[in-house]
């Protein structure tokens, strides 16, 4: 029982992996034979594995009748694709829509980004190392900052 049980879910693994492979999108239909036969027999009463066991002894014919439908599927799906928008784009709009403006860099940021180059370049002629360097300056404009706030 457990051999054929295995058999079932590799079938349907393997479908699906081959599926991800072709779409990656959702829309009308389904896009592989399988799923356009178990979309037909939904809500018979049938579990998936009666379903697959089903499929597999379906005559060639048939099973070309199902891929032919899901290749219109696939069809469907590549025609009403939109573009993508990126993240950046997506951030746009909502902040637009919020009414988000950017905030404004501390002064903190203002200064470190100001003295930065010159202190990173005397760390680095120092030690050599770009990591070390790096803590260097860190170390060194945090207590220079702290030094003016005083």
């Amino acid at each position: 029982m457990n051999a054929f049980r295995l058999t079932v879910r590799s079938t349907v693994r393997a479908v699906s992996t081959q599926l991800r492979a072709e779409t990656s999108t959702t829309g009308p239909g389904a896009v592989t034979p399988i799923g356009v036969y178990m979309q037909r027999n939904k809500g018979c009463g049938k579990t998936l594995k009666m379903m697959a066991t089903e499929y597999r002894d379906l005559s060639e014919e048939e099973k070309d009748t199902l891929k032919r439908v899901a290749q219109a599927n696939r069809g469907k799906i590549n025609a009403d694709d939109k573009p993508k928008r990126t993240k950046k784009q997506r951030g746009a709009k909502r902040d637009a829509s919020e009414g988000n403006e950017p905030r404004k860099p501390s002064k903190y940021a203002l200064y470190v980004k100001e003295h930065w180059a010159p202190a990173y370049a005397a760390a680095f002629e120092k030690t050599k190392d770009r990591k070390e360097a790096f803590r260097l300056t860190t170390k060194a404009l945090s207590a220079q900052y702290k030094q003016l706030k005083e």
